[in-house]
């Protein structure tokens, strides 16, 4: 398994993309909004055989996605957890991506270790927008 993870990480540096980002999100039924987080990796190429092994080495589905004027490109996605685990086993042997990957490990190792604050934080007090704003820049900008 050695072996795939590091040819994985090598396509991912090559291929991949990394999605860490903080939005919010309305609730139309209490009339409030809340933060959300959208934590993804992609592979999007037009070579469907690498796609497919993707998919059967490290799970997920394979999608079609139609362009005009060009080949099909396939994609192979995995979101939340499943991109932290994967995130860990190949941060070892990515060169390119590797601080784009910190962010995602950064993300769920801190989730881990706070959780217990964090939830008697959130009973207790609200952050301000400017506040979320201000972390959600550092997050983005990969400062801590």
């Amino acid at each position: 398994m050695r072996d795939k993870l590091i040819y994985f990480a090598g396509l991912f540096d090559g291929e991949g993309t990394v999605n860490v980002a903080q939005y919010w999100k309305p609730n139309k039924k209490m009339n409030k909004r809340y933060l959300c987080w959208r934590i993804a990796i992609e592979i999007a190429m037009t070579d469907k055989e690498t796609v497919k092994w993707c998919c059967d080495t490290l799970g997920g589905n394979l999608k079609e996605k139609p362009r005009k004027e060009h080949k099909m490109q396939y994609r192979w996605r995995r979101v939340f957890r499943d991109a932290y685990e994967i995130a860990k086993a190949i941060h070892p042997f990515a060169k390119t991506k590797k601080k784009d990957l910190e962010k995602i490990i950064r993300h769920y190792d801190n989730k881990e270790t706070n959780r217990k604050t964090e939830n008697v934080v959130r009973r207790h007090t609200r952050p301000s927008r400017k506040t979320m704003e201000l972390r959600t820049r550092r997050l983005v900008h990969g400062q801590t």
